[in-house]
């Protein structure tokens, strides 16, 4: 009996007790006590966490997953971004879904590829040591340490944590996933983001009511979401922190009482909509000629 449940306590990291309790339920059998254990102790925490870095401009994703009775890391990945869109990403996902977003936003053209490689080992160390500091590990635990190991100012923390048995981590934890990241960065490449914009009028311009699907007019992004002035720079639609007119092709144009509301189309996936008056009336320009359009620039999207 003796050798069974330290070999349970081995394979499965649970305490004698458990392992006792499991082989009498199981009449001794260690492959029925290994699934039983595995299916009613929940030890393992998964922690998700993404951080803003107001003053550099920088986002980040940490995945953590934790065997509670030991403070061992598990699972442990993390990715660091100039690209705002990475921080829409949810934390309410289960842990292998967000684990495979981390590892599908390392190979956008936004990541910061070298801090990223940086930071991971000396962070996976610092969260070891601290790990077996604290006499309990929650999200205000991971939440601090992650804190003090940034210490930046102006950092913003979300964190959520999932409670997990062994037969639940186990089931996606030896799995081969570059085929799944692949399918996710296919998925993130599809997505469309709106920019809020505002067409540059002309005395000598277009009726707005004379527009039509096609032409070009000359477009200001005054969107001032973080994604917003991410795609601008990229597009050259901001300097020196300030916004400067594109071009854009008209999608449609929708007539209220009061307004038109004017749909643009910048680059693949990236939408605006402007609001102008019925009397207004809009620069339309003959669009440039050039080989390798500005929009190439900030494929996929």
């Amino acid at each position: 009996m003796k050798e069974q449940i330290k070999l349970l306590m081995e394979e499965t990291g649970c305490e004698a007790n458990e392992a006792e309790l499991a082989l009498t339920l199981c009449e001794n059998d260690i492959e029925r006590a290994v699934k039983t254990i595995g299916m009613l102790l929940k030890y393992i925490l998964a922690f998700k966490a993404k951080l803003r870095f107001k003053e550099s401009n920088l986002f980040a994703l940490v995945h953590l997953a934790v065997n509670a009775k030991t403070s061992e890391i598990l699972r442990f990945s993390c990715v660091v971004s100039y690209n705002p869109f990475m921080y829409e990403t949810s934390i309410d996902t289960d842990w292998f879904s967000f684990e495979k977003t981390i590892y599908s936003f390392r190979l956008d053209k936004g990541a910061a590829t070298d801090y990223t490689q940086g930071i991971l080992p000396k962070l996976r160390e610092f969260l070891t040591v601290k790990l077996k500091e604290v006499p309990v590990i929650g999200v205000a635990e991971i939440k601090e340490m992650l804190a003090e190991f940034f210490s930046a100012a102006s950092l913003e923390i979300e964190i959520t944590s999932q409670e997990l048995t062994l037969t639940q981590f186990k089931r996606f934890a030896d799995q081969d996933f570059e085929d799944d990241v692949q399918v996710i960065k296919d998925n993130n490449e599809a997505k469309e983001v709106n920019l809020l914009s505002e067409v540059i009028e002309d005395p000598e311009g277009t009726a707005v009511s004379k527009l039509s699907k096609g032409d070009v007019v000359v477009a200001l992004i005054t969107d001032e979401r973080d994604i917003a002035h991410y795609l601008s720079h990229l597009m050259g639609g901001r300097k020196d922190g300030k916004a400067v007119p594109l071009e854009a092709h008209i999608k449609k144009v929708v007539f209220t009482e009061d307004e038109a509301v004017i749909e643009l189309f910048y680059a693949s996936s990236i939408l605006g909509t402007a609001k102008a008056g019925l009397l207004s009336k809009i620069k339309v320009v003959t669009p440039q000629k050039d080989n390798n359009p500005w929009w190439k620039k900030i494929i996929p999207w």
